[in-house]
């Protein structure tokens, strides 16, 4: 299970390196062709889009595996331990998998439709599955990753 976790870790890191790698590369791009030579570079947009929804939603569930979501929790500040403290944490947690589990089950039905209607882009004719796809799995990683933090916060106890 620990060379999972291990192996998933690295595919989100180097799938959001890659992301944010292709953002800075077309944005470079466009304003190069843009500035220097005058050109517009048609379709770079759809490229950005697809470059960025993976960057961000893929960063997500980084940020539920490393616990470095932004968040307002006075609560949990004012109550770190105790019994108060674990059942702000436990709601905290629970709200986050009740959310994420509704949101993949609603991205499950999302992608069925995209499958179903085969969207492309406009300029480029890129099937706008490929994109879609960042927000179905990122909505199931958030929700895993919310199971971990609940099995964590009773196994902990």
């Amino acid at each position: 299970m620990k060379k999972l976790g291990l192996f998933l870790a690295w595919v989100e890191d180097h799938v959001v390196l890659l992301a944010t790698v292709g953002v800075l590369c077309i944005i470079s791009l466009a304003a190069a062709c843009r500035y220097l030579f005058s050109y517009n570079l048609s379709g770079s947009e759809e490229i950005l889009g697809l470059f960025s929804a993976w960057m961000f939603f893929i960063g997500a569930i980084r940020a539920s595996r490393t616990n470095s979501q932004i968040t307002a929790d006075i609560l949990g500040v004012l109550f770190k331990g105790g019994v108060a403290g674990f059942l702000i944490r436990l709601t905290r947690i629970t709200l986050g998998l009740v959310i994420c589990a509704t949101m993949a089950w609603w991205s499950v039905e999302f992608i069925s439709w995209e499958i179903e209607n085969g969207g492309t882009t406009p300029a480029l004719g890129i099937p706008i599955l490929i994109g879609k796809l960042a927000l179905f799995l990122s909505f199931f990683g958030m929700a895993g990753y919310c199971l971990r933090d609940l099995a964590n916060l009773f196994l902990k106890r």
